[in-house]
């Protein structure tokens, strides 16, 4: 899927302008290019977990209209001057989650960023189906460890109808996408 795509999975294009320079900086920081993700995905309660490749292409030019100065975004964290160097890797973890929803949850929008409490994305207005969201690059167990707290986080909010985990492994290239309820 090419993240152009991709965008039309968030109700407000605006929420990826930050997303987009740390998620192409952290798969290499190239104007066009793409990366493999091997993605374990339980999209409904009660069935059985499935694995498979999520690909992801990009060019630059193709999102200027969500981020007009994208390719300097990239070269500023790139070069370690940019604000969103700290949190390159967990919005490269929100954009990937986007990329997630467009692929696994078609038709489906995130309307809107959460930020202080489970979940991290909203999938309604009514805020009562969520995402929470980790990117990791620090290695498999920490990736591992990340499904476990946050699948926690998600399980204490009992005022959502709808919630899932998605996890990235961003030096491991792996992917977890999990319906909790």
């Amino acid at each position: 899927m090419d993240l152009a795509d991709a965008s039309a999975s968030v109700s407000r294009p605006g929420l990826l302008r930050y997303l987009l320079p740390c998620l192409i900086h952290r798969l290499g920081g190239r104007p066009s290019g793409g990366a493999r993700f091997e993605v374990s995905q339980q999209i409904a309660i009660g069935k059985p977990k499935s694995t498979g490749i999520m690909e992801i292409t990009w060019n630059c030019d193709r999102l200027l209209h969500l981020n007009a100065h994208l390719q300097e975004d990239v070269e500023l964290i790139r070069q370690r001057r940019s604000p969103l160097l700290e949190k390159a890797t967990e919005f490269a973890g929100l954009a990937l989650a986007v990329c997630a929803v467009h692929e696994y949850l078609p038709g489906r929008r995130v309307q809107s960023l959460n930020s202080g409490r489970a979940p991290d994305m909203y999938l309604s207005l009514a805020e009562d189906a969520g995402i929470e969201v980790a990117g990791r690059n620090s290695g498999l167990s920490a990736y591992r460890r990340a499904i476990q707290v946050k699948i926690g986080d998600m399980e204490q909010r009992d005022d959502l109808v709808e919630a899932y985990v998605s996890i990235w492994g961003l030096d491991v290239t792996l992917g977890c996408k999990r319906r909790i309820r």
